[in-house]
């Protein structure tokens, strides 16, 4: 089972067509169904719920050996770090609870965002160092490796993280 979150969104509703076009079982999890096509409805099973429902999304993680995750665009940006944050610490909690081995993760905050924090680039590096050498990554990202640490504000931050990023690994332009 695979679930997509944000199943009515650009990038969800072109997934799910996609996963059902191929013949893989899919869960989503949508905050109001009925904007999903009929033509996929009887294709999918349907949990409805909020993202930052801790049960709910632990609910849909259950029993689903990948997830394709996705923090919806923030209608507010006032403090956009604290809405990414919000979406954050519930995803965590809710993978830990349903111990999910694989997430595909898609975020719309960077560079663009204006999100700049001294802590920032630390954390990301933390996530990186801390699968380093035990699971797989990928990124995707339109700067090149050469503006990271322009983009994530600390260039010694950047290049340890750049270091175990290219270890053992494919880049493709």
């Amino acid at each position: 089972m695979i679930l997509v979150t944000t199943p009515t969104g650009n990038t969800g509703k072109l997934i799910v067509k996609q996963l059902v076009e191929m013949g893989y079982p899919v869960r989503v999890l949508a905050c109001d169904p009925e904007k999903i096509p009929n033509e996929i409805r009887a294709h999918i099973e349907i949990l409805q719920g909020s993202l930052l429902d801790l049960d709910v999304l632990t609910r849909a993680l259950e029993g689903c050996e990948t997830a394709y995750y996705c923090i919806p665009q923030s209608t507010n940006p006032s403090n956009l770090l604290q809405y990414y944050d919000d979406f954050a610490q519930i995803a965590s909690q809710a993978i830990k609870r349903a111990g999910n081995k694989r997430i595909v993760y898609l975020g719309g905050a960077g560079k663009e965002s204006g999100i700049k924090t001294a802590g920032a680039a630390s954390a990301l590096f933390q996530v990186v160092a801390q699968r380093y050498m035990k699971t797989s990554i990928v990124i995707t990202t339109n700067r090149g490796v050469g503006e990271w640490g322009e983009v994530l504000g600390d260039t010694t931050v950047a290049a340890a993280m750049l270091d175990r990023l290219l270890h053992r690994s494919v880049v493709l332009n």
